[in-house]
């Protein structure tokens, strides 16, 4: 295993608990978290489980955290201040926070219906989800994915539907790009939620919700689709506001250039 990310007690955290019983093989690491595909545990049901762990706040070089956190109700003065001096304690909590609000916010979707990964479990530096993929390979990122124009033209409706029936849930991914989106039996399916904002609390809700659509539009000219990101967005932003958000218009366009 690496030292690179606090993990090793959360394994045996989740040993101890009788949720996996050994760590396979490393699928995803990243700035913020490394992702790891673990042999289940037999009382799971499961064949395997993916275990997230996170970096220590003191190995990371992600700068916008305040961005996420604005809108966050902290009862403790004392942690708020820490996590905002970065100190020992205050790093510590904001690990915490971290893998809280990734947790909350996937059951949130999965009791809702939406393509998330079930949450299974959580440490303070680590979840443990669903496992998407198969005995040969977990499933690939949106981002490596051959489509022809009518499939991302499929993808893009699935991926809109979702970023709209989140927004009904009061809740805006934040990072929605390529990289944390699978592509699994024929859907796509949203991963990476730590950084979810609330829009009802949140007075970046808008510009996120306008960065992701604008952002993972802009992501499927790739595939011949020219889609108007900053129309959808508006739209979808106005009609949330109102109180009248629904399935509306994918306004997905074609590049007759192409």
């Amino acid at each position: 295993m690496s030292n690179e990310v606090s993990c090793p007690s959360s394994i045996e955290d989740f040993r101890r608990r009788k949720f996996i019983t050994d760590v396979l093989q490393t699928l995803k690491s990243g700035k913020e978290a490394t992702v790891y595909r673990c042999a289940a545990h037999p009382r799971t049901g499961q064949a395997f489980l993916a275990l997230k762990a996170y970096r220590a706040f003191d190995q990371r070089s992600f700068h916008q955290d305040a961005m996420y956190r604005d809108g966050q109700f902290m009862r403790e003065s004392r942690t708020s201040r820490a996590i905002r001096d970065r100190s020992a304690f205050g790093l510590g909590a904001a690990l915490a926070q971290w893998s809280s609000r990734e947790h909350a916010s996937l059951r949130l979707l999965h009791r809702a219906g939406l393509a998330v990964p079930e949450p299974i479990a959580k440490t303070p530096d680590a979840l443990l989800l669903e496992f998407i993929g198969d005995d040969e390979a977990a499933a690939p990122q949106l981002r490596c994915m051959r489509f022809d124009r009518g499939e991302a033209e499929r993808c893009w409706t699935a991926l809109l539907s979702w970023i709209r029936r989140a927004l009904q849930l009061d809740l805006v991914h934040g990072d929605l790009s390529t990289y944390n989106v699978l592509w699994w039996r024929g859907q796509p399916m949203v991963i990476d939620l730590p950084q979810a904002v609330d829009a009802r609390l949140s007075s970046n809700a808008e510009y996120l919700l306008r960065r992701d659509i604008v952002g993972l539009a802009r992501s499927f000219a790739r595939w011949g689709v020219v889609i108007d990101g900053e129309g959808i967005a508006d739209a979808m932003w106005r009609s949330y506001e109102r109180g009248e958000i629904d399935t509306g218009s994918t306004q997905v366009g074609h590049d007759h250039g192409a």
